[in-house]
């Protein structure tokens, strides 16, 4: 575009002579026409040559740069075409490093930085699993904590009173004195046994979903054995001492 413009610009300047060139030769006299006609066409041939005339570029040349950053290693390559010839340089951290070097080394960070990558998550996951096990765990803890504090304050206080002659077995709640003894004997101990230190979800799960199935049923057994009791007993004293429990 920039030649064409350069050519339509220069024949525009021709012309412009041309005029000037022909207004000057009417001065001349007719026998001098024929000449004129000759300078004319010589003229034309000359301008026909500045416009076709080929233009040459002085040089081909396209550069190319990039840069990158990976695993904190700053890579640089450049890139240039000079005539027809290539050539490339290239830097790792601002120092010259040869070519092949340069594409294993830009490729050993890109794995390292992709294992570093894998190995940060793979760490954020296992930190956010033990975050939510501990978390877990206490919650378990807890529970287990409450429901053997409800269960050993019934079986205690059926103790205390001298209420277990009167026990008031059904399968709806404590079925017999077999399981009552595996509550009492085994599984209030088991459960008391835990510290902050137990961890095992799967463990303290079972425990607190065994201890959270007798609650209720300890708590039905131990009114239903009072009423047997008030029902039943004929020792004043001990029905004097079934008034103050259920004061």
């Amino acid at each position: 575009i920039i030649l064409f413009l350069y050519s339509v610009s220069y024949a525009t300047l021709c012309l412009l002579v041309y005029y000037i060139f022909t207004n000057i030769s009417g001065c001349y006299t007719e026998k001098n026409n024929k000449g004129d006609s000759m300078c004319r066409l010589l003229l034309i041939l000359a301008m026909l040559t500045a416009i076709t005339e080929p233009r040459t570029v002085d040089k081909d040349r396209a550069v190319f740069y990039t840069q990158e950053t990976v695993n904190d290693s700053t890579f640089i390559q450049r890139r240039e075409w000079i005539e027809g010839e290539y050539r490339e340089k290239c830097f790792i951290n601002d120092a010259p490093v040869d070519t092949d070097y340069f594409h294993e080394a830009i490729l050993d960070a890109e794995r390292e930085e992709a294992r570093d990558r894998r190995e940060h998550d793979q760490a954020r996951q296992d930190a956010s699993y033990r975050e939510h096990t501990r978390l877990r765990a206490q919650i378990l803890r807890r529970l287990i904590h409450e429901h053997v504090a409800t269960i050993r304050y019934y079986v205690d206080t059926l103790s205390s009173y001298a209420l277990i002659p009167y026990r008031a077995f059904h399968a709806d709640t404590i079925a017999d004195d077999a399981m009552y003894t595996y509550i009492v004997d085994t599984l209030l101990p088991q459960a008391e046994s835990i510290s902050d230190d137990t961890t095992d979800t799967s463990f303290l799960s079972n425990i607190s979903s065994e201890l959270e199935s007798y609650t209720p049923r300890i708590k039905q057994l131990y009114f239903d054995t009072v009423q047997r009791a008030i029902d039943t007993c004929t020792d004043t004293k001990q029905l004097k001492e079934l008034l103050t429990l259920i004061s």
